[in-house]
């Protein structure tokens, strides 16, 4: 005969699992999916290009992230302006008691030309400009150089950073943001950036919202069964 002991234990057990039933039955099943890959990033008639750059899904996260006023830009319109001005009518100086600063992103696109971004402090001023510069100047002085780099652990290292090393499309759970893609990277000699080219839900079957009711179920009947497992563990002690 069971003793009272393993029975409670065992009703334990059986509840920690149902009770937990996400972890194991269909896990991320309902969770978006995501694909990145690594493009190469060329100069074509003067303008800095790259597959992915047009990808709806992932239009501005898909940016180069040291490039300010590409098309896709939605926050940076008055700084843009700005900048456009500069083009036409540098330099300009203001009077300011915060003499030290930086402006960010380095570069700008205007017009289908880049520029160098400038924030120079003075005495008592501080000067705005910006200077044009080539595109394959912009590509040099951004990139990170990853050129000998070994193939990183997957689960010890960023995926961009993995995905730009490794050259390997990578599907993950993992949603990554603006400031994770666009990075510019150099490996032997060939410029490079991380892209997101998709997104999918993943369901384990054509009707996944079937499986909720029974995961809610389980994990009732795992409650209970931890609740009669404690009660006869208490009322054991008390015999």
């Amino acid at each position: 005969m069971v003793s009272r002991r393993t029975q409670a234990a065992l009703l334990a057990v059986v509840g920690l699992l149902l009770v937990t039933n996400s972890i194991w039955l269909f896990p991320h099943a309902g969770e978006s999916e995501y694909t990145y890959e690594r493009s190469e990033i060329t100069v074509e008639d003067g303008t800095i290009t790259y597959d992915g750059i047009d990808n709806r899904r992932f239009h501005r996260r898909n940016n180069l992230q040291d490039v300010g006023c590409q098309r896709t830009d939605r926050e940076g319109e008055r700084a843009c302006a700005f900048d456009e001005y500069l083009a036409d009518n540098p330099p300009v100086t203001v009077s300011r008691q915060l003499k030290w600063g930086h402006a960010t992103p380095d570069f700008v696109e205007i017009n289908g030309d880049y520029y160098r971004r400038i924030h120079r402090p003075n005495d008592s001023n501080v000067t705005h400009d910006v200077t044009q510069v080539p595109p394959r100047s912009v590509l040099t002085q951004s990139a990170a150089d990853v050129s000998g780099h070994s193939i990183p652990d997957r689960s010890t290292t960023t995926l961009e950073h993995y995905a730009a090393v490794s050259g390997e499309t990578v599907t993950s759970f993992e949603e990554l943001e603006r400031d994770d893609l666009g990075r510019i990277y150099l490996q032997n000699g060939t410029f490079y950036t991380v892209v997101g080219t998709d997104r999918s839900i993943n369901h384990p079957g054509p009707e996944f919202r079937q499986y909720q009711a029974l995961r809610y179920v389980l994990g009732f009947v795992g409650v209970v069964l931890l609740l009669i497992g404690t009660h006869i563990e208490l009322t054991r002690e008390g015999d």
